[in-house]
């Protein structure tokens, strides 16, 4: 215990007692406070690192399923049928002129929430015809896209 001047009230006394012990409390309140920040900077640290790389492999797994993915599914064969040669030429025409291709790539389209959660559907969007997404049952969204009706 630490010595006091004898010539303080009790109350003094005890003032002083109450004001060492509050400066030792707040000594060790702020320590451990230190302590818990350099925990959470660590630990922030790793888990946006684990993040990241968890992020990095989720796409190239999608970009994985997305290129080994068969054109099959049924409510999207009719994507799949060739042009007339009259729209085929013109594609092919307007492509060579911009240094492109007239073929298109096979876009994978999966349903996040919704009715149809889980549901994927395959889309071949082209020059001319262009692919809709929406819940109408007409013929442009049947025969072109993607009908999401219930």
């Amino acid at each position: 215990m630490e010595k006091y001047d004898p010539n303080m009230t009790v109350g003094e006394v005890l003032d002083a007692i109450v004001e060492n012990s509050l400066d030792k409390m707040r000594r060790l309140v702020k320590e451990s406070n230190e302590e818990l920040d350099r925990e959470w900077a660590v630990g922030k640290a790793e888990l946006l690192e684990l993040k990241k790389i968890a992020i990095e492999q989720k796409r190239a797994k999608e970009a994985a399923a997305a290129l080994s993915a068969p054109l099959n599914d049924k409510e999207n064969i009719k994507q799949q049928e060739i042009p007339s040669t009259e729209e085929s030429k013109e594609t092919k025409k307007k492509a060579a002129k911009k240094g492109g291709t007239a073929k298109s790539c096979p876009l994978k389209l999966r349903v996040l929430s919704g009715p149809h959660k889980d549901e994927e559907f395959f889309i071949r969007p082209t020059l001319r015809v262009p692919c809709v997404i929406g819940r109408s049952k007409a013929k442009k969204f049947v025969n072109k896209g993607v009908s999401l009706n219930q």
